[in-house]
């Protein structure tokens, strides 16, 4: 059986192993969040979000699906809000990317199924607190007894 901290633990390191531009580290983090003070320094942070598992097979064979967040978050400090925010996105769709097209070296047996990215950004947080946070939803499928 896989554990949801093997997935969040595998996700990190393959995208550590990804390079992207602005370069960025992920981080496993189950309560994720980023002070304002330091959220100038661009972060990456993976945590859990939802599990369904359904019955396939008449014996003990389930379908469960996992879904994982990845955070993104940054303060804005330029004097150009769009062209920052521009960059962000860019990074966005590089780990979209990078999750659809690369295993998890560690989990052979979980399968990347769908990437949503909810909200593309928290528009309050832009808004009040010049912060750009954009969430990638990530489902992972595996077939377990």
């Amino acid at each position: 059986m896989t554990a949801i901290g093997d997935i969040l633990s595998a996700v990190v390191t393959m995208l550590n192993a990804a390079t992207f531009t602005p370069a960025v580290t992920a981080v496993k983090a189950y309560l994720p969040r980023k002070d304002l003070v330091d959220a100038a320094t661009l972060s990456m942070q993976v945590f859990p979000d939802a599990q369904t598992e359904a019955r396939v097979t008449r014996g003990n064979t389930r379908q469960v699906e996992r879904t994982i967040g990845i955070a993104i978050v940054q303060r804005l400090t330029g004097s150009d809000d769009n062209a920052d925010c521009d960059t962000l996105m860019s990074l966005a769709e590089q780990v979209s990317d990078a999750v659809w097209s690369t295993a998890l070296a560690a989990l052979p047996g979980v399968h990347c199924m769908a990437v949503a990215r909810e909200p593309l950004i928290v528009p309050s947080d832009l808004e009040e607190l010049r912060q750009v946070v954009t969430v990638l939803k990530v489902t992972y499928l595996s077939h377990e007894d």
